[in-house]
């Protein structure tokens, strides 16, 4: 098995960049009125697969900027692909259109794995840190 990645590391994706430090979570950040679909989750998927080196990334997304998520990417981000890849995911959430989606994701795709909707970044940090293996 192949060692999880130590050092600051940054994927500029179409619609949004994930940042992974050495605290090993992945700082995922939609652009402003960013639009996911199926290939934007896949691509995010194998960013998270490639950072876990065959373990489970735990993520911090910021899904302040996000205008829309079409129910194919919902359903594949929840399920057991997914699933797979992240341990747990602190969702921060900021505009009541955020927060929508944020609550219909958890509701209507009840994602395989621990999910939590925050009104701040540091919030969902210290609830992830206490994920973390001592």
């Amino acid at each position: 098995m192949t060692k999880r990645l130590s050092i600051e590391k940054t994927f500029d994706l179409r619609n949004a960049t994930i940042v992974y430090g050495a605290d090993k979570i992945a700082r995922y950040t939609d652009k402003p009125g960013s639009v996911s679909d199926l290939a934007h989750v896949k691509a995010v998927l194998a960013i998270y697969r490639e950072l876990g080196a065959g373990e489970k990334v735990l993520v911090l997304a910021d899904v302040t900027h996000l205008k829309k998520a079409d129910a194919e990417s919902r359903a594949f981000g929840a399920g057991p692909e997914f699933a797979a890849a992240v341990q747990a995911m602190g969702a921060v959430v900021g505009s009541p259109v955020s927060a929508m989606i944020g609550n219909f994701f958890l509701r209507v795709s009840k994602p395989l794995y621990p999910v939590r909707l925050f009104t701040t970044a540091e919030a969902a940090e210290r609830w992830l840190k206490t994920l973390q293996p001592q």
